[in-house]
């Protein structure tokens, strides 16, 4: 589950892709995070679609949210991480994630 981020702020994670236990290799496949407002949106209606930065042959995606990224309304928001293998789309995670207003800039 991922936690609050901040808004302007930059995140850096992973994310471990695993089959019964064990670790995948994603270095040939396509790891990305959607934030939505509504479950209703489309993907590319969403307020952030992020690729991976790298995918590993151990099976970790690595992300990088920028400022750029980040620089969005402070709220609540609906995301999903989906992982693309051989035309299937796996959805890995799927929550909701508050994005805090700063009090400093």
């Amino acid at each position: 589950m991922m936690t609050d981020i901040y808004e302007k702020t930059t995140r850096i994670f992973d994310v471990v892709v695993y089959i019964n236990g064990q670790l995948q290799d994603i270095s040939s496949d396509s790891v990305y995070i959607v934030f939505k407002q509504l479950k209703s949106q489309t993907d590319l209606e969403a307020v952030i679609l992020k690729q991976a930065s790298e995918c590993t042959v151990d099976g970790v995606a690595k992300f990088i949210l920028d400022v750029a990224d980040t620089t969005i309304p402070p709220r609540n928001y609906f995301y999903e991480i989906k992982w693309v293998n051989n035309g299937n789309t796996y959805i890995l995670e799927s929550d909701t994630v508050r994005i805090l207003e700063r009090v400093f800039d």
